[in-house]
């Protein structure tokens, strides 16, 4: 084989490598949401660094630590509030959303954080929602056993 076809062979297998990956996202595809059901999503639910979520059947949650980005930052000591399921691009019920409430005082609106479901095997995760071309920020709250 010349230099001129090992560098053709070598470019083509490139190419299609490259193709792959792109395709696959080099970290496989996105997971679509799916409807959650209230069965589903009530439980303890921990996240990256020991972060725990308490979701309740009445529509109320508790956290016990920062939940990814400091956002917890922005609704002070407040770790308790209430939740709703919403449409996250997966339909009725593709999400769930926090909302911390906040001091009357502070004149500002309750702050909502928006956690998309994902399927993952046989098993439901929820995962901080980031836009709607990729809903999963990466930080992903597992539903403790």
């Amino acid at each position: 084989m010349t230099f001129l076809s090992r560098f053709r062979y070598r470019a083509s297998a490139a190419v299609v490598l490259a193709g792959v990956l792109i395709s696959s996202g080099c970290g496989g595809a996105q997971k679509s949401p799916r409807a959650l059901t209230a069965d589903e999503v009530t439980g303890t639910w921990t996240g990256e660094g020991g972060a725990t979520v308490s979701i309740s059947g009445d529509h109320r949650f508790s956290v016990d630590a920062q939940l990814g980005t400091g956002f917890l930052e922005k609704v002070g000591q407040t770790r308790t509030g209430s939740w709703k399921f919403v449409d996250l691009g997966g339909g009725k019920n593709s999400g769930v959303e926090l909302v911390f409430p906040v001091a009357a005082e502070a004149n500002k609106t309750p702050l909502p954080i928006d956690f998309v479901s994902q399927q993952d095997g046989t098993e439901v995760n929820l995962c901080l929602y980031g836009e709607p071309d990729k809903p999963c920020t990466g930080y992903i709250l597992r539903r403790n056993a």
